[in-house]
């Protein structure tokens, strides 16, 4: 007789029972299904745009370290001394990626004399020589002409980049 008694009690408190809706196995299914095509969606689009994106070339990479450059931050000499060793750093690097020369370890005479062994452009050797001379002038220059002399040696080397690189082929 107690126990009816007890089980009279439990539905007398609560109306109906209903089980959770995480404990359904309907739902279980749907919630491990839809987090299987979650998992293997974002695989596919993984390996897809991996394989999709195709390497920089030589000139890409550089003409991107030069962009991100920025003359607005140069408010100093010395501000102006670190980004013309930035740009001789990434020309050094463009061309020892580009031609094959051991340059990243040569002083800018040193570098000087091996385009001119090499049979550089000589245009492009003035203008290489006039973006290496910039570093010595910084002492004796004012703040208003050391920004227009190396923006225009910025314009310059992207320029010698863009007439340098490879043509290639569809």
């Amino acid at each position: 007789m107690q126990n009816n008694t007890q089980k009279q009690d439990f539905y007398e408190i609560y109306d109906y029972y209903s089980q959770p809706l995480l404990e359904k196995k309907s739902v279980q299914i749907s919630l491990f299904s839809l987090a299987t095509i979650i998992i293997v969606g974002a695989v596919f689009l993984y390996v897809f745009f991996k394989r999709r994106r195709r390497p920089l070339t030589d000139w890409e990479i550089a003409l991107l370290a030069l962009g991100n450059l920025k003359l607005e931050k140069c408010v100093s000499k010395n501000d102006f001394k670190i980004f013309y060793f930035k740009i001789t750093e990434i020309f050094k690097k463009y061309l020892e990626k580009r031609y094959g020369w051991e340059v990243e370890n040569k002083t800018d005479e040193e570098l000087i004399i091996l385009l001119e062994k090499q049979n550089f452009h000589k245009e492009l050797l003035a203008q290489v020589q006039k973006i290496l001379a910039g570093a010595l002038w910084i002492k004796f220059a004012n703040q208003e002409a050391l920004k227009i002399q190396a923006e225009a040696d910025l314009r310059t080397i992207i320029s010698i980049i863009d007439q340098t690189k490879k043509i290639e082929k569809s």
